[in-house]
Order: structure tokens, then C-alpha cells, then sequence
């Protein structure tokens, strides 16, 4: 008993508790706990290990009492559930496979329709192939034989900066597919828009708008030094997305997520721009994808914007996620880098670290053109 005074002599702070903390122990007795309360005394456990122990025994009633109320829960097994991810996994691989046979021969089919039906197209298109030399110009070669092109290329894939060069003005497809379209400035694609019955615009219009300060970094015209941070934003423009948003009968919103590697990539902005509409999946990695790279971030006398360090960093890191990977396709620096460096200082060095993400950075948004046919 001495022993006992002299220790809550000596921890006033808990002796003071006294009172609290015999109303907890009252109250976790009450629930059944007492008999794990006592093992985490005689343990001597941490406080961590405390808090670790009720959870588990908080979220282990927890799936006792869903699976008791649940007939799906309680039906529920581990193996056949692998069972069944196995077989999509597998039917999923033969679908696939199976498509593009499936694709070939519906468009051969088509194809040999087509060519029957016009033999004067088919003899052309023959005899244009056999040539070794002085070919009909590709956009004379449609107007003359556009069914059974057609029919033999049923999707084209442009840049709609290079579709009057190529294509007659003609209705010939049957759709045509913008992607990203609020990178998209709306007088580049009035060209593809007339040659197609439909049109399907895709993009976001979170992302940034139209610009040209990458055209301009490249033509060097962009010499001008401004005196206010914010006028050394580049100049930007409605895009085909922003225009065609307030007129399309049909609008609609894909909410899954599936680019991002870990949904902490896309967590700041799935919470404060798509208001937690996006569906997203968590990562395989316990450790986090995110790391805080400082710089200084002061700028050198008579210099404007961001630092040169700052934009040398950006480059290095984009050009380091940008390296070629096996079986991928690379589509550009991301965006912190494509908005910090378009907001840098004027001077030549910095232009320098810039104008390899400028050949990172994606060609003019292509048009896909589905042609007419299966």
C-alpha cells in the first residue's frame, strides 16, 4: 500500500485523473470489455497498443454484426470470390483477343461490297496502289473513290490543322471525335466538323484552356518582358469544349478514375474541383506517391515570375517522368510542370530549360474519323 501512495505521489497528474478514468473503466466493463482491459494492464501494454486493441475489437463486432444482417455477407467465401474475379479475368482476355478478328472480317465483308458495288472506284484504288510513281494527291484519290476508301480505312486518325490538305470537302464520315477538346481552339476544327453527320467532343473543362505560349516559345516572338507577374500569363482562348458544351443535345460525365496509379494523386482534386463525384481506386504501395521537392524561390534581380532553379527543377523532374517506357505511350510533361513553366521569366537560359517539354508536349489535339460501314 505504501508502495502504491508513493507512486500516485509521485504521478499527481494521473492521481487527478482518478475520477475520469474510473468512469471509462466503468463504462468499458459495462460493454463487455472489462476482461480485455484487465490483460492490457497485466501486459502493461502501450497506449498504442490499447487503441490498436479496441479497434480491432470495434471493427472485428462490426463485420460480426453486417454479415449477421447481410445474407450476402454471411454466404460470402474467399475462394469462390477468386473463383469468380478469375473467370472474368480470363473471359475478359478472350474477348479481347477475339475483337480484332472479329473487326477484320466485318470490314473485309463490307470491303468486297463496297468494291462490287463500284468497280470503277475499285479499278482506281488498284491501279493508284500498283503505281510506283506519280501518284494521284491523296485528297483527288478520296474525291474520286471515296466509297471504297472508305470501306478499306473506315477510321482516320488527324490533326484537324492537316484535314483540308487532305480530305475533299465532303460529308464522308460518319462521326467524328475530338479528344481533349479544351486543348482544342474551336476555329481549328470547323474543317473536320463539316466533313462528319456527327460530332462527339470529349475533354475536361477543368484543365487549362487553349494556348500559345509554347508556339510562341519555339518561333521566338515571345521576347517581351512583363513588368506585372500576372500579365506574364499566357495568353489563353475558348475552346472547342467551352463553346460546344451550352449547344450538344446529349452531355455526359465519365466519373471513373482509372489513370492515376494511386487515388492519392487525384484525391486534392477529386475534393476541391469535381466536388468527390470521381470514382477512384487506392494503391498497392504503402508508401505515398506525393514528396515535397524546395527550391529557392527567389527570382534575380530585374527577372519576373518563377525562379530559375524552380523552373529547372519542373524540367528536370517532367523530363524524368516523361523518360520512354516499354508499351507506353507518352502524353506530354504534366500539368504542374506545363503551368509553371509557362509562367516563367523571359530570360534565355530559362527559355533553354523549357524548350524540351515543348517536344514533350502533345501535337495539335487529332480527330478521329469513323468512316461509313460496320
Amino acid at each position: 500500500m505504501d508502495k502504491t501512495i508513493q507512486r500516485l505521489d509521485q504521478d499527481r497528474d494521473t492521481l487527478l485523473r482518478m475520477p475520469e478514468l474510473n468512469q471509462l473503466t466503468d463504462r468499458l466493463e459495462a460493454a463487455g470489455l472489462g476482461g480485455h482491459l484487465d490483460e492490457l494492464a497485466q501486459a502493461d501494454a502501450t497506449p498504442d497498443t490499447a487503441v490498436g486493441t479496441f479497434r480491432h475489437l470495434w471493427w472485428s463486432s462490426v463485420l460480426d454484426e453486417a454479415r449477421m444482417r447481410s445474407p450476402y455477407l454471411r454466404s460470402f467465401t474467399r475462394t469462390e470470390h477468386d473463383h469468380t474475379i478469375e473467370q472474368f479475368q480470363r473471359l475478359d482476355r478472350t474477348h479481347r483477343d477475339t475483337n480484332p478478328a472479329r473487326v477484320r472480317y466485318e470490314v473485309a465483308t463490307h470491303l468486297r461490297q463496297t468494291r462490287d458495288a463500284h468497280p470503277d472506284q475499285s479499278t482506281l484504288v488498284r491501279t493508284q496502289a500498283d503505281r510506283k510513281s506519280r501518284h494521284l494527291p491523296l485528297r483527288r484519290l478520296v474525291d474520286k473513290a471515296p466509297d471504297v476508301l472508305m470501306a478499306a480505312k473506315p477510321c482516320w486518325a488527324m490533326s484537324p490543322l492537316v484535314v483540308s490538305r487532305v480530305l475533299p470537302a465532303a460529308r464522308l464520315f460518319d462521326v467524328v471525335i475530338f479528344d481533349e477538346a479544351s486543348q482544342v481552339l474551336p476555329h481549328d476544327v470547323i474543317t473536320s466538323i463539316m466533313r462528319a453527320r456527327q460530332v462527339i467532343v470529349a475533354g475536361d473543362p477543368h484543365q487549362l484552356p487553349p494556348t500559345t505560349f509554347f508556339h510562341r516559345l519555339l518561333s521566338g516572338t515571345d521576347e517581351h518582358i512583363h513588368d506585372d507577374d500576372d500579365e506574364a500569363t499566357p495568353d489563353v482562348f475558348e475552346s472547342l469544349l467551352d463553346m460546344v458544351c451550352s449547344h450538344l443535345p446529349h452531355v455526359h460525365t465519365l466519373k471513373w478514375h482509372y489513370r492515376s496509379r494511386d487515388e492519392r494523386l487525384i484525391a486534392f482534386a477529386n475534393h476541391t474541383i469535381y466536388n468527390n463525384a470521381l470514382v477512384t481506386f487506392p494503391g498497392t504501395t504503402q508508401a505515398s506517391p506525393l514528396r515535397l521537392e524546395t527550391v529557392d524561390a527567389h527570382t534575380r534581380p530585374g527577372h519576373h515570375g518563377s525562379s530559375e532553379e524552380k523552373v529547372h527543377r519542373v524540367v528536370d523532374l517532367a523530363l524524368a517522368a516523361n523518360a520512354p517506357v516499354p508499351g507506353a505511350t507518352r502524353r506530354g510533361p504534366p500539368r504542374a510542370a506545363w503551368r509553371t513553366c509557362s509562367r516563367c521569366s523571359s530570360s534565355p537560359g530559362i527559355k533553354e530549360r523549357v524548350r524540351p517539354l515543348s517536344c514533350l508536349r502533345d501535337m495539335p489535339v487529332s480527330s478521329g474519323a469513323a468512316g461509313r460501314g460496320p
